[in-house]
């Protein structure tokens, strides 16, 4: 039995895969683009699709052992700063990616889909909310049912919103000379080899904010200027004196206490930066936001008033 439904699976999906059944038909006038072109159906239109070829399909957003809807995966990542003057302090942060898992099973066939939660720009988020988890349960949801039926499965062929653009090589441009015979006056013809102009990785978001902290190798890496990850070898991060001293103050001062005075002064950070701060932001990240201040003398005083 399990069997006959294997071979009933693999005639549908073919079938799906290759546009011929109504149902994989349909698909092109559902079909949408993401801001950055890439072609995608609707988690609802693969759902209803679905269904009508197994009315007895079934999709399941999978929990973790606490019976959360996301999962977490991290590491920890060690890090040293020093000041102008030469002290140095050795922090461990953790480093986290978010995903959800969701399955389907299809004419007796089971699959799960891994998917990360995502900012706007689909970089991975290292903070989500409700509506970013619902995004990647969805987004999850229409790519599980496009590799369990076969619908609409090219177009993750063609640009998986999942993964960045693979950058295209450009092969040297090569001119030649018009001359084709060489006489006793004259020279040898030459070919000058002319590398095209390589395109510049745009980079996330959070490779944007990596980047200012790394000194621009993370920017150097994407484009093949450094054959090696940034991390690996940025071990050491050059701050402000003021920056760093207030760091450490964040970082030192009783958290209950350091954790009421953010808050209380969050709301201006906020509206005058798009940001807040807390005692559990990462010293990198600490670092990148106060950066953004005019002067963080001024800022560390009025910390140290409210503390007392």
């Amino acid at each position: 039995m399990e069997e006959n439904t294997n071979i009933n699976w693999l005639e549908v999906f073919k079938a799906n895969y290759n546009g011929e059944t109504e149902e994989a038909k349909s698909i092109e006038e559902y079909i949408k683009n993401t801001y950055n072109g890439a072609k995608y159906v609707p988690w609802a239109t693969m759902e209803r699709l679905t269904y009508m070829q197994d009315p007895t399909a079934t999709f399941e957003t999978m929990t973790n052992e606490n019976g959360g809807l996301v999962w977490t995966d991290g590491f920890t990542n060690k890090n040293k700063m020093v000041a102008k003057d030469g002290s140095t302090t050795e922090t461990e942060a953790l480093v986290v990616s978010h995903f959800v898992k969701v399955s389907c099973t299809f004419l007796g066939k089971h699959f799960v889909e891994e998917y990360p939660i995502q900012d706007q720009d689909y970089s991975a988020a290292k903070i989500y909310n409700q509506n970013l988890v619902n995004k990647a349960i969805k987004r999850a949801m229409a790519k599980v049912a496009s590799r369990a039926t076969g619908i609409g499965l090219k177009l993750y062929e063609n640009k998986d919103l999942q993964f960045e653009d693979d950058i295209e090589e450009t092969k040297p441009e090569v001119k030649k000379s018009t001359r084709t015979k060489k006489t006793e006056t004259q020279e040898q013809p030459k070919v000058e080899l002319v590398k095209a102009e390589q395109p510049r990785v745009e980079m996330t978001e959070e490779q944007k904010v990596a980047n200012i902290l790394d000194g621009g190798e993370t920017e150097a890496y994407l484009n093949g200027e450094r054959t090696f990850e940034p991390q690996e070898v940025k071990e050491e991060i050059t701050i402000p004196r003021e920056i760093f001293e207030l760091i450490n103050l964040i970082k030192t001062e009783d958290k209950e206490k350091m954790t009421r005075v953010l808050q209380n002064l969050n709301v201006a950070i906020l509206k005058q930066h798009g940001f807040t701060l807390s005692v559990e932001d990462s010293e990198e990240d600490l670092a990148k936001k106060l950066s953004a201040f005019k002067d963080v003398t001024i800022f560390t005083k009025a910390i140290k008033n409210m503390l007392n």
